[in-house]
């Protein structure tokens, strides 16, 4: 809009998704279990990674070490195109905003309301199972106890929280990698 900025960045670091938040909320909540897993669902990626405390032989104490990180391309964009992509068909051109509120179950106005609304349950439904499925396909047993975080989570979780599965021991929401980031940022400078 016609004004320049001069903007100096004084320190750049680069932190992989949700082990931060692991790091920064460890004594809350890791550091008692023997195995925790972290899901950061994210618009196009979701990140996981298994947290396992692993006795030392030689100190004979227990360490922390992460297990099975992976970066899946999986992610809340995919199911929004997915979901403008069914309704296209039928000639509805429906904005992001309309798709979120009826993923959550909330209310807008359109001649085609219930139609909408069924169609992005069903295919976030179906989105959500095949996440679960991959997540275990690729070795994470999500009996154990699972923290999910990110803006991903927080338009899933009523979807996510039906699996009674999947043994639920928190959450975190979409701020908490930027949080959890600059507490490392601080801690490490």
């Amino acid at each position: 809009k016609g004004i320049n900025y001069e903007i100096e960045i004084p320190h750049v670091r680069c932190y992989p998704q949700n082990y931060a938040p692991m790091l920064k909320n460890y004594n809350d909540y890791f550091k008692e279990k023997k195995i925790s897993i972290m899901v950061d669902i994210g618009g196009g990626t979701t990140d996981v990674m298994i947290l396992e405390h692993v006795r030392n032989r030689i100190t004979g104490s227990s360490e922390p070490v992460v297990k099975n990180k992976n970066s899946f391309n999986v992610g809340v964009i995919h199911l929004l195109n997915q979901i403008k992509r069914e309704l296209s068909v039928v000639g509805i051109d429906a904005r992001e905003e309309i798709i979120l509120e009826a993923i959550q179950g909330g209310s807008f106005s359109h001649k085609n309301y219930e139609y909408i609304q069924n169609v992005c349950e069903t295919i976030t439904e179906k989105f959500v199972r095949e996440l679960i499925a991959m997540l275990r396909e690729n070795g994470y047993d999500l009996s154990y106890p699972v923290f999910f975080i990110g803006g991903g989570y927080q338009l899933l979780k009523g979807y996510i929280d039906r699996d009674k599965s999947i043994l639920m021991s928190g959450s975190f929401d979409a701020l908490e990698n930027a949080r959890a980031f600059r507490w490392l940022l601080e801690t490490e400078l």
